[in-house]
């Protein structure tokens, strides 16, 4: 079971309508019998700055990380700025789409896409004679 990763815009012609720098987060995926995982790399990204969206069978991770707050200190070099991030994928039939799960802890976005059951492998017991 396969999910593609190229790039929505790529796939369907369209473009983003302002200028930002993105970037890609990397995404891990493994197979279990039952779910897809995938597990997105989102350091300094919290739930209110994230965006998981299923639309026409193209998921979606989506945000923007914000600048390390330092308090009163004083800031005397930074190499890590407020950036937006895009990642998309074909999501097929074989995922069963109303079930599919995320969870953000400690910086890794986990995404749990359950397959349908007719794309699950099934055992068929052999009878004897």
């Amino acid at each position: 079971m396969t999910l593609s990763t190229e790039p929505a815009e790529t796939r369907t012609g369209t473009e983003p309508t302002r200028r930002a720098r993105r970037f890609m987060p990397n995404v891990d995926i493994y197979e279990t019998d039952s779910h897809l995982v995938m597990q997105a790399d989102l350091p300094g990204v919290t739930q209110e700055n994230l965006e998981v969206n299923l639309d026409k069978n193209i998921l979606t991770i989506c945000g923007r990380t914000e600048p390390a707050d330092v308090g009163e200190r004083k800031l005397l070099h930074a190499e890590y700025d407020s950036d937006e991030f895009y990642r998309s994928f074909t999501v097929t039939d074989q995922i069963d789409q109303e079930k599919i799960e995320a969870s953000l802890k400690d910086g890794v976005l986990t995404l749990r896409l359950p397959k349908s059951e007719r794309a699950r492998v099934r055992k068929i017991p052999v009878k004897g004679s």
